[in-house]
């Protein structure tokens, strides 16, 4: 019987040691619970936080999107009036001109026209409208001067 005696005592050491180490891993696992817990609270958080984030920036891409259309709208609108321009520009030009009462000025390239000085004064003198004639001039002055001035000749003693 003793040695009955001796296995029940050694059975309760073995139970009350279990029963220890239960409670231990009960309240580890209370403490990793409550952990887990906060940790899932602050992932929840940080997750809104970020789901928010990405909606404020799909809607700042969206406003963005809208905007480059809207400025690509105005900017093709814009080539569309310059490429008008030159023309109204050209008016505009000639109407200020007349309500000075100065009659309008044809307008050429600069530099002097090619083939030469023989060329500058057959165009020069192709020209029929007086206005438009003397713009010439005035624009290509010393290359006519230069092609009408006679070549100078050596003075003779006689």
């Amino acid at each position: 019987m003793a040695f009955k005696f001796l296995r029940i005592v050694a059975a309760n050491a073995e139970i009350d040691r279990q029963a220890a180490e239960i409670a231990s891993l009960t309240k580890e696992r209370d403490v990793l619970k409550a952990a887990m817990e906060v940790n899932s609270a602050d992932t929840i958080k940080a997750l809104e936080d970020s789901q928010a984030r990405v909606a404020a920036l799909e809607a700042a891409q969206k406003a963005l999107a809208d905007e480059k259309d809207t400025i690509k709208t105005e900017l093709d609108m814009a080539k569309a009036e310059l490429a008008a321009a030159p023309v109204k520009i050209s008016v505009k030009a000639a109407e200020i001109t007349a309500a000075q009462g100065q009659p309008p000025i044809a307008t050429t390239s600069a530099g002097t026209p090619a083939g030469g000085a023989a060329g500058i004064i057959e165009q020069w003198q192709a020209i029929a409208d007086p206005r438009a004639k003397t713009e010439f001039y005035r624009k290509n002055k010393a290359a006519i001067d230069a092609a009408w001035k006679p070549t100078p000749q050596k003075r003779s003693n006689h």
